[in-house]
C-alpha cells in the first residue's frame, strides 16, 4: 500500500515534538534511496570528468587543450567532492540523523501552495512536449518549504497549520491545519454585511455546535416552522419526514432525516444544526444561519 504524505497517527507524537518509530523507518529508507542515487550521480560526474582529461591527453578532444584539461578537471573534482560527502545533501542527512529522540522544529502560521515550472525563462512558461516538470513548495509563516509531488497535493489549500520539520533542515514530516486562513478585505466586508443586518455568522467564525444529547431528540426540537432572521426565509420540518424551504411565494417540498453528531440532511446534503428554546442554527456550506420558531 502507498505511503501517505502526512500521518494522522503520528501527530500526537508530533506535536510532542518527537517522530514515531514508523518514521523513522520511512526516513531512513528514504535517506539510503537519495545516498545512492547520489553516490551513483558523483560517479557518473567523475568519470565524465577523467573521460574529458583523458581524452584531452590522447588528442581526441577538440579545442583548446588548456581549456579541455581544465573543464575534465573541474567535473572530476566536483564529483570526488560529491562522493566524500556520501552523495547527501542536508535534507537527506537530516533523514539519515533521525531517530526516536529527534526533537523536531515546530512552524505555525498562515499557509499558501507555490508549484514552479521549471521550464520558465524569461518570464514565459511552458510544458516540453507534455514532459512538464515542476518544483513544489509550501509557505508556512515565513518559511519556505521545498516538498514532494505527494505532499503538495496532500496538503490543504490555505488556511493556519502547523508543520513539523526535521531539526537543521527544510525536511517536512508532518503537517495539520489548525484554524481557517484570516479573512480577505473582500470576504470581511461581505461577513459586514451578512451580520449586521441577518444576524449570520461568516463561514471562517463557525462556532462549536453542540450536538443533541441523541437524534431523537433533534428530531422533536426540530418539528416545526423556523424564520430566518432579518430574511423572507423559512424552513418548516413535519412528523411525516417531509421539510418545506424557500421564501414567500417559492417554497419546496423535500425530504429530512436527523443524521448522528447534530447533523441533519434535505435531500442530498448534510448539514451541522443547532437548537436551543426557540432559536436554531444552521450551516450552509458559507455562512451558519439564524433563525428563530414561529410555531
Amino acid at each position: 500500500m502507498a505511503q501517505l504524505p502526512f500521518s494522522t497517527q503520528a501527530l500526537p507524537d508530533n506535536r510532542a515534538g518527537r517522530l514515531t518509530a514508523e518514521q523513522v523507518r520511512d526516513l531512513r529508507v528514504d535517506a539510503g534511496k537519495s545516498k545512492r542515487s547520489g553516490l551513483l550521480a558523483g560517479f557518473a560526474i567523475t568519470a565524465f570528468g577523467l573521460f574529458i582529461v583523458w581524452g584531452t591527453l590522447a588528442g581526441r578532444v577538440p579545442g583548446p587543450r588548456l581549456q579541455s584539461l581544465a573543464l575534465g578537471a573541474a567535473f572530476a573534482i566536483g564529483g570526488a567532492l560529491w562522493l566524500r560527502s556520501g552523495g547527501m545533501t542536508r535534507g537527506p542527512r537530516a533523514e539519515q540523523a533521525a531517530s526516536e529522540s529527534t526533537v523536531l522544529d515546530v512552524i505555525e502560521g498562515p499557509f499558501r501552495r507555490k508549484r514552479s515550472d521549471l521550464n520558465t525563462f524569461a518570464d514565459h512558461s511552458y510544458a516540453s512536449r507534455g514532459n512538464a516538470r515542476y518544483t513544489y513548495y509550501l509557505h508556512v509563516g515565513e518559511r519556505t518549504l521545498r516538498v514532494s509531488e505527494a505532499q503538495y497535493d496532500a496538503s490543504p489549500d490555505d488556511g493556519i497549520v502547523r508543520a513539523f520539520v526535521l531539526p537543521n533542515s527544510d525536511h517536512l514530516v508532518n503537517l495539520e491545519r489548525i484554524a481557517d486562513a484570516p479573512p480577505t478585505a473582500a470576504e470581511a466586508h461581505a461577513a459586514a454585511v451578512l451580520r449586521e443586518p441577518f444576524g449570520a455568522i461568516p463561514g471562517g467564525e463557525r462556532p462549536a455546535f453542540r450536538p443533541a444529547a441523541t437524534p431523537a431528540a433533534l428530531r422533536d426540537a426540530l418539528l416545526g416552522r423556523w424564520e430566518a432572521q432579518g430574511m423572507p426565509m423559512t424552513f418548516e420540518f413535519r412528523a411525516d419526514g417531509t421539510v418545506v424551504t424557500g421564501a414567500r411565494g417559492a417554497m419546496q417540498e423535500q425530504r429530512w432525516e436527523v443524521l448522528d453528531g447534530g447533523r441533519i440532511r434535505i435531500a442530498d446534503q448534510e448539514q451541522p444544526v443547532e437548537v436551543e428554546g426557540d432559536q436554531l442554527l444552521l450551516a450552509t456550506r458559507g455562512p451558519t444561519f439564524r433563525f428563530h420558531r414561529v410555531r
